[in-house]
């Protein structure tokens, strides 16, 4: 998605705990890790650091295992800019809940 993103001009902000990644994306133009047979285009950045990924953000898409989305969540709460727009593109409910993406959204974000 953010290939695409940047692809049609838009600047994208990728975080990632994944020290490789971060260094692959912005040093080599592509993911090795995960997609490794594309090259990253246009205005496209990963950082290690979240508060730099949402910083200004218009728009968060929550692509993470859906298992690991609550804490990212968490983790997000008091960084995220107050009209930002969040696009699920997780799969998959919550293993422990039993809930979906969105409802995990609501619950730790509120409406």
């Amino acid at each position: 998605m953010g290939i695409v993103a940047g692809r049609a001009g838009h600047t994208v902000r990728l975080w990632s705990r994944n020290a490789q990644v971060v260094e692959g994306i912005n040093v080599r133009r592509v993911n090795g890790v995960y997609l490794a047979a594309h090259e990253i285009e246009g205005d496209v950045r990963a950082t290690g650091e979240l508060s730099v990924a949402l910083q200004d953000a218009r728009i968060v898409i929550l692509a993470s295992p859906s298992h690991a989305i609550r804490q990212l969540l968490m983790r997000m709460t008091r960084q995220l800019p107050a009209e930002v727009v969040l696009v699920s593109a997780s799969k998959g409910i919550e293993v422990e809940t039993g809930q979906r993406i969105s409802e995990v959204v609501e619950e730790v974000l509120g409406k």
